[in-house]
């Protein structure tokens, strides 16, 4: 059983290495949605002339890249909202029993955002969508946007795979989720 432990936590820090990377560009982007709106604010109302390209970049690439690539450091670390006040009242076998389901139907929910993304970026880049000349202020292709999702939901659904198979019980010691 150690050699399928040390695989697991091979994938966990391998994961773990893969979310710190996209974390620090979350929060790259967030520093960027700061100094860029603070630049259009400083443009459009002290100089009377706008960027014009600023909010579509901020919306289409930094604030969705912030969500996205953010998404599953936020879950490994706990820093998602949660309202436990009766989840703590449990005892440690219904929390895991819990905790287990609510891993599957976060990774359900998330293999649906991660396919509905993936064939928005196949699409796109099948048909080489670009806003028209005048239709947009960026005229990028737009796949490079829309493969923020499913990049963002793919290193979640590895996170989700790894934790639901070895899961920490209540008392803190590894569980390993035998399938």
């Amino acid at each position: 059983m150690t050699g399928r432990s040390d695989a697991a936590g091979r994938v966990r820090r391998a994961v773990t290495r893969v979310e710190e990377a996209m974390m620090a560009l979350a929060i790259a982007a967030l520093a960027a949605m700061l100094v860029l709106m603070g630049a259009e604010v400083l443009m459009r109302y002290a100089f009377a002339r706008p960027l014009g390209w600023s909010v579509a970049f901020i919306q289409d690439y930094l604030m969705v890249g912030m969500f996205y690539l953010g998404l599953s450091a936020t879950y490994r670390t706990g820093a998602h909202v949660s309202v436990d006040v009766v989840y703590e009242r449990l005892g440690p076998r219904v929390r895991l029993i819990l905790d287990l389901l609510g891993q599957v139907l976060a990774f359900a929910l998330f293999a649906l955002v991660f396919y509905a993304g993936a064939e928005t970026v196949r699409e796109a880049v099948a048909t080489n969508e670009i806003p028209p000349p005048g239709g947009g202020p960026l005229s990028w292709p737009s796949w490079t946007s829309y493969v923020l999702v499913p990049l963002g939901s793919g290193v979640l659904l590895l996170r989700l795979a790894a934790t639901a198979l070895t899961h920490r019980s209540a008392d803190g010691a590894e569980t390993e989720v035998r399938g």
